[in-house]
């Protein structure tokens, strides 16, 4: 391709300018063209880093919200899916890498009541839904159902298991104090409807009982 035919081209499809708006030029020995309109690039925001300061000041922000929003989760069964894992959490709308997305909610147990409560669960058909975490030197667990498992399935127990297409990670806040919180952090951005995921063996948080291992 001819020069003059390559920069028509250039500046038609890529800068949307004609060939008459844009002059060669040669000045100082550095050959150039006048007439382009320069933008600088912005300014890169700082890269996410999952337990930095960006994503902390996200979740104190979260915190303080009372009564806390509503979760940009929608749910619903997939009779296809090929996991039977009855049902899925998806992204009602676009979430953003670091958005706090829910929070694992519900009552503080120890293990060996969480043992009692899982049982009676999976007798009533329930899924998994104890989350284990470390919390001043012991072992406790989180219970969305808070004991009762006649309640609506939480928003939060419903995010399926992967291991290597997560896109949410669990975040123990308040580490060490008798009252631990929980929230969902997104790892990058996530389009609606997407489902979401997390790996149920995080070294931070795990599932209480042996869950099914996903791809």
């Amino acid at each position: 391709m001819k020069e003059k035919s390559f920069h028509k081209q250039f500046n038609k499809v890529i800068l949307g300018l004609g060939w008459d708006d844009v002059r060669k030029t040669k000045r100082g020995g550095q050959r150039g063209y006048e007439g382009l309109s320069v933008k600088r690039a912005p300014r890169r925001q700082p890269g996410f880093e999952f337990g930095g300061r960006q994503m902390l000041e996200s979740i104190a922000n979260f915190m303080r919200i009372n009564p806390p929003p509503l979760p940009p989760i929608e749910l619903h069964s997939v009779p296809s899916d090929p996991r039977n894992a009855g049902i899925c959490a998806f992204a009602s709308r676009d979430i953003e890498r670091g958005e706090v997305v829910v929070e694992y909610d519900g009552e503080r147990v120890e293990m060996e009541e969480a043992a009692r409560r899982e049982e009676r669960y999976a007798e009533a058909g329930r899924p998994c839904t104890l989350m284990v975490i470390e919390s001043a030197g012991q072992q406790v667990a989180i219970d969305p159902y808070r004991g009762n498992q006649e309640l609506e399935i939480p928003w939060a127990a419903c995010i399926n298991h992967s291991l290597r297409h997560a896109n949410l990670r669990p975040y123990v806040a308040n580490k060490n104090t008798p009252h631990p919180r929980v929230f969902f952090v997104a790892l990058h951005d996530i389009p609606q409807t997407v489902e979401f995921l997390w790996n149920y063996n995080d070294p931070s948080a795990e599932f209480y009982n042996s869950s099914q291992t996903l791809p």
